[in-house]
Order: C-alpha cells, then sequence, then structure tokens
C-alpha cells in the first residue's frame, strides 16, 4: 500500500541497508531491504530531457506540469512504517487515469 508525501515531508534513514530494483523506461526505482527483500520505498528519477522535448507544444504546459509534481514525491510504503495500522486508514480509490484500459480475464 503506497503513499506520496512529497520528499520534504519524509526522512528516510537506513537507505545503504536497501538494493535497487530498475525495470522498463527506468524512470523509476524501487529499493527493497537487503536483508528482508521488503520494498520499502520509491525513487522516481522522471524521463530523460529528451523525452520531455520531444512533448508537442500543446501538451507541454501540462507535461512539466505533472513531471515537476512527481519529481516532488517520495513514495513510501506504509506497511513498513512503525506505528501504523492499516485497518484504520482511510483509502480512498478512484479510476483516474483508466481510460481505455480494460481489466483482463
Amino acid at each position: 500500500m503506497g503513499i506520496y508525501p512529497t520528499r520534504d515531508q519524509v526522512r528516510i534513514h537506513g537507505r545503504e541497508h536497501t538494493r535497487e530494483y530498475k525495470y522498463g523506461s527506468g524512470y523509476g526505482g524501487w529499493p527493497f531491504c537487503a536483508t528482508c527483500g521488503v520494498n520499502v520505498y520509491a525513487n522516481v528519477y522522471g524521463p530523460p530531457q529528451s523525452v520531455l522535448d520531444a512533448v508537442p507544444v500543446e501538451r507541454k504546459e501540462r507535461a512539466m506540469a505533472v513531471f515537476r509534481r512527481n519529481m516532488s514525491l517520495q513514495p513510501l510504503n506504509v506497511r513498513v512504517l512503525d506505528g501504523v495500522d492499516v485497518t484504520k486508514l482511510n483509502v480512498v480509490r478512484n479510476n483516474v487515469g483508466t481510460d481505455g484500459y480494460e481489466p483482463q480475464a
């Protein structure tokens, strides 16, 4: 279960005890505990400048706003936080960004 505070709201101690996994585009990395293998947080790297440069002018402002917002995030696995009872969290789900996707059987 992920939460997405901004980087200035988070301090992560023990990064040196994680090993990062990257796949696909490499826009993000998923550090795992080197001892137990649990995913702890995520690193957001974003696309290379060449991808941002290729965005059409009419979409550039929106794309850059999304880029800046995403680059400010520090995703965390809430299940590894001491003292957090996930059964007491108010989880809000939505379908934003799912247009055009079909569930697979």
